[in-house]
């Protein structure tokens, strides 16, 4: 880092380590702008700040240990004028806000480092916040509607209003006429309240009903049975008609026990209704939590596969555009950026090839190509094209092939994917401890391959649902950890489709180990088969 007078000091922050290299070589251009600190994850984010102190800090928002987001919180705590810029790949306006509330001054995509990230900084730094166009389009988006508010009044007027209008004015009034009501609206709602199905059923009396003023005995409306009796319910209708009653008698039988019949009857159907509601609650509750967790499950899925093809595409364009500047001096140099961007490549190549595995498989048209194969030679080739990951990642790694193993018919470009699958597992889920062992023998009837690590383990509980597709474990770190959730599901359905299965061994902070087992004589199967 080089020492220059009053410029802009800056620390970075973000968990891949080509993407810092790349920000380092676009900031050592600047004139005005000093790289003075680094940080992997956020905790280390905060002891680099209060080292450091530096003027703006470019925060990574996905990162192990603690998010960026919670970095944000807690430096802007200790340190209230400290100016931060969010540098994502997510453009959804949920992580923005909480981006925004927590204290960042900008918000940025990776895809516009070359272009936007200098002026960005020199922005931040005097005092000006800048927000990525798309990102400012999805936040203006929420807006509020207006309402309409119905105020009931009392006795037989409603009044209307409206948020327009002035609080307390009036846009109408419903009222009803005393010889309409007599003539016309009691006489046919008593018709149709009586000829209803709704009426209690009964053998040997049928209701008839009438209504008279509250303060007067004589009728009003009645329905053609009705004797003059007394009547053996009331009711006031107040609140619909002020100063009417509703009164009511059965011929023939007693209001008490009609009820008593009706009361029995609703209480068997109640029952009957109240086992099936439960049931049905049941059921719905089952499958729509089932629906809730896929959809879930799915939208993690397309978050991390988005932020898993985003990363190594801002990469490659990151190193292409330095290498086509022409500002690199040392031929070493050109020949680590054409190695970087080869092997980001062939990452994107990996996970593209992975989502259209699934892709098949869901719609049952995955071919395998089975044919004759030396699977120690397989194995031994797959596993040389990853040891310069492996040993870069600081593993220690072992590899045990039996020498008398006999041809197995696979498809070999299948077998290496689950290989590589269960080695990239191993690589992302483990902590301090950092070893992978991968042995291949024969046993008895079959070829098994295992892959073994030290890394966090897997419960007992959950080491079914993990070859499920979309199902990642509940650690922190897994959901620290960026992946898709389909590796092991591919790897069961790739194993089966050769007539093998695929078996966990873990515990906790224990590591894993994983065993593919093949059969030597796998069912008969074409050259090209479909699974």
């Amino acid at each position: 880092m080089s020492n220059k007078s009053k410029s802009i000091q800056l620390l970075v922050v973000d968990d891949h380590p080509l993407l810092r290299e790349g920000i380092a070589a676009i900031i050592n251009n600047q004139t005005d702008i000093e790289l003075v600190a680094e940080a992997s994850n956020g905790r280390e984010a905060i002891e680099k700040f209060r080292s450091h102190r530096p003027d703006v800090t470019l925060m990574d928002l996905q990162m192990p240990d603690m998010s960026g987001i919670d970095a944000i919180i807690s430096i802007r705590h200790e340190f209230p004028d400290a100016r931060i810029i969010v540098l994502t790949t997510y453009a959804g306006d949920v992580l923005a806000q909480r981006a925004l509330k927590a204290g960042a001054q900008a918000y940025m995509l990776k895809n516009d480092v070359r272009k936007d990230l200098p002026d960005t900084i020199r922005y931040v730094h005097a005092g000006k916040k800048r927000i990525h166009s798309e990102v400012a389009a999805q936040l203006a988006d929420h807006v509020a509607d207006d309402v309409m508010v119905l105020n009931p009044s009392m006795g037989q007027m409603a009044v209307i209003a409206h948020p327009d209008v002035a609080p307390g004015a009036t846009l109408g009034v419903v009222a009803f006429d005393e010889d309409y009501l007599r003539k016309n609206l009691l006489p046919s709602m008593m018709k149709s309240v009586l000829s209803s199905k709704s009426i209690v059923p009964t053998e040997d009396a049928n209701p008839v009903m009438m209504i008279r003023p509250s303060k007067d005995a004589n009728p009003w409306v009645t329905s053609g049975e009705w004797d003059g009796a007394k009547p053996e319910a009331e009711r006031n209708l107040e609140y619909v008609f002020p100063g009417l009653t509703l009164a009511i008698k059965y011929q023939g039988m007693t209001v008490a026990d009609i009820g008593t019949r009706f009361l029995r009857y609703n209480y068997i159907v109640l029952a009957a209704l109240s086992l099936f509601m439960v049931a049905g609650i049941f059921l719905t509750y089952r499958n729509v939590s089932r629906e809730m967790n896929l959809a879930r499950q799915k939208s993690d899925f397309v978050a991390n596969v988005s932020h898993e093809l985003r990363t190594p595409l801002a990469l490659i364009r990151l190193y292409a555009e330095t290498l086509e500047l022409g500002r690199l001096t040392a031929k070493e140099k050109y020949q680590e950026y054409f190695r970087i961007i080869r092997e980001e490549s062939e990452r994107l190549t990996a996970l593209i090839n992975n989502i259209l595995d699934f892709s098949r498989i869901d719609a049952g048209r995955k071919e395998y190509e089975f044919q004759e194969t030396n699977l120690g030679e397989l194995v031994h080739s797959t596993l040389d094209s990853y040891r310069f990951q492996i040993q870069q990642n600081g593993f220690g790694f072992e590899e045990h092939i039996s020498p008398d193993l006999p041809s197995v018919k696979v498809d070999r470009e299948a077998i290496a994917r689950s290989l590589l699958n269960l080695i990239n597992n191993a690589l992302k889920y483990s902590k301090d401890d950092k070893y992978i062992a991968v042995k291949l023998y024969r046993t008895n009837s079959s070829v098994k391959l295992e892959v073994q690590d030290r890394g966090i383990g897997i419960p007992a509980n959950e080491q079914e649902k993990i070859f499920e597709k979309f199902y990642r474990c509940g650690d922190p770190l897994v959901h620290n950890v960026k992946g898709s959730g389909l590796g092991l599901s591919l790897v069961r359905h790739i194993v089966r489709a050769h007539g093998g299965d695929v078996l966990v061994e873990s515990a906790p902070d224990k590591g894993s180990k994983f065993t593919i087992a093949l059969p030597l004589a796998p069912p008969s199967q074409p050259g090209n088969a479909v699974a």
